[in-house]
């Protein structure tokens, strides 16, 4: 929330791209970014997804999806419908105006129900206003720098689960619509 918030509100007609500054990156990721926003100005684009939702029994589900969507092009420009894109780790370009609900830049809130997963609460808010998620059209071969990864939301899966239990209880419409895209 730290770095997305600030920038969200100095540069609100601006597109803006999203990255971890732990990841190598080849020289070809930028200007996909750059291309396919341009084809799909309207689209979040997205260079790797790590979760897949499905239902099951009316429940929403997630698994991990990396071994399907990582070092691959088989999803190149394709919108893809309930995944969850890997925010930093992958890149992920918001075009201008993504955010519209006044919710998403409620500070109290958002440290209430997210606070240590900004790409959970950015991906509640992508749900509940309908937007639409495309895959870059180059394979994401993620190189971490050394030792960045010891510390890290996902070696806690947990944690994941309390946040979209609350997120689900504040905001039904985000689990109202996840079920919609998923059926």
């Amino acid at each position: 929330h730290k770095k997305l918030m600030p920038t969200l509100a100095k540069y609100p007609n601006n597109p803006i791209l999203i990255i971890d500054d732990d990841v190598y990156r080849t020289t070809e990721w930028l200007n996909a970014f750059v291309e396919t926003h341009k084809k799909y100005p309207n689209d979040i684009i997205v260079g790797a997804f790590w979760k897949k939702f499905s239902l099951q029994n009316g429940n929403v589900i997630e698994q991990i999806c990396m071994n399907d969507t990582y070092r691959t092009t088989k999803y190149a420009n394709k919108v893809m419908v309930g995944y969850k894109p890997a925010n930093g780790t992958g890149g992920t370009l918001y075009p201008p105006g993504t955010f519209t609900d006044k919710r998403f830049f409620d500070k109290e809130l958002y440290m209430k129900l997210s606070p240590s997963s900004d790409e959970t609460w950015q991906f509640c808010f992508n749900i509940i206003e309908g937007r639409t998620f495309r895959q870059l059209p180059i394979a994401h071969n993620e190189r971490f720098i050394d030792d960045s990864q010891k510390v890290a939301m996902n070696k806690n899966p947990g944690r994941y689960k309390q946040i979209y239990s609350d997120l689900y209880k504040v905001f039904p419409e985000f689990k109202v619509n996840m079920i919609k895209v998923l059926k």
